[in-house]
């Protein structure tokens, strides 16, 4: 009877840790999916008045920055889309896109009363800040559409 308690014991132990590995690897990959930028070219920019958009915050703590807002094509539901946010360095012209998570955001729809439900077009984004040049550098804020059609 013993040995039937130590070998659940056991079997508990172990089935415990591999949850806390399973834990830590999902919260590692998180911190790096708000540490990874990836430099981007840019290119197609829209003319003013096709995309309708809004930057809520921009928000800078002690080690990141966060952007978070609205953007869509009006007459297209953003549920076919994806958005990403790109900072282009104002004087190297470099360009990195962020990792950037879709958000609902129903306020949007009071905003724009058509058949086409906008609240998918919210979106965050996250940087680590040890990529960006806060300090001697300024950043222009542009908004990357991914066609998933």
């Amino acid at each position: 009877m013993s040995h039937k308690k130590a070998v659940k014991k056991k079997f508990i132990v172990k089935l415990s840790l591999l949850g806390f590995v399973i834990f830590f690897v999902f919260a590692v990959v998180q911190i790096l999916d708000y540490s990874l930028i990836h430099p981007v070219a840019i290119t197609n920019i829209s003319e003013e008045g096709r995309v309708a958009w809004q930057i809520d915050m921009v928000r800078v703590d002690r080690n990141f920055t966060a952007i978070t807002g609205w953007a869509f094509i009006p007459g297209n539901a953003p549920a076919d889309m994806g958005i990403k946010v790109v900072l282009q360095n104002t004087e190297t012209k470099q360009s990195f896109e962020l990792p950037t998570t879709l958000t609902e955001r129903d306020d949007i729809n009071d905003q724009y009363a058509d058949d086409i439900d906008y609240s998918k077009a919210g979106f965050l984004s996250r940087v680590n800040h040890q990529f960006l040049d806060l300090e001697g550098a300024s950043y222009d804020i542009y908004i990357k559409f991914i066609s998933r059609g």
